[in-house]
């Protein structure tokens, strides 16, 4: 879980990696559009962040923020280094929304600041219902959760 001082430390880990995105890409754009295929939208929530365990016969919980999302993929920030690949899953709460599970392949992984690291993955399905856990009953596994 993360607390609100966490949560205010990632905000301002976020708000620096947006500000230092926006002059890199001001810099070598020189006047030419943004060729990025889907917009990116900030978006800073607080998550659940589902992996499979290395051994594959478990899958993980950990904490998370999201930083930005956009119609081919997401970001966060959490603890866990990720692989490139790694199926990986959000699970957002909004208040008065039902919760939205957004499952992806991790793109990219570096590591931010303070032990954070940044996440960005490839959408793959948004959904109402976990996409993830629905390989448990297929793998005959149990969710742990881990800080």
């Amino acid at each position: 879980m993360i607390t609100e001082h966490n949560k205010q430390l990632l905000d301002s880990l976020l708000n620096e990696l947006d500000c230092l995105a926006a002059r890199q890409s001001s810099q070598e754009a020189g006047g030419k559009a943004d060729e990025r295929r889907c917009r990116r939208q900030p978006f800073r929530v607080n998550s659940k962040v589902r992996l499979f365990s290395p051994d594959q016969h478990e899958i993980l919980e950990i904490a998370g923020r999201t930083r930005n999302l956009s119609r081919g993929g997401f970001a966060f920030v959490s603890r866990r280094l990720f692989t490139i690949q790694d199926p990986v899953e959000l699970e957002i709460a909004l208040p008065g929304r039902p919760i939205t599970y957004i499952t992806g392949a991790v793109r990219f992984c570096r590591y931010v600041a303070k032990g954070y690291y940044e996440t960005g993955a490839e959408m793959i399905v948004m959904a109402h219902r976990s996409h993830l856990a629905g390989q448990i009953h297929k793998l005959s596994i149990a969710p742990v959760i881990i800080s």
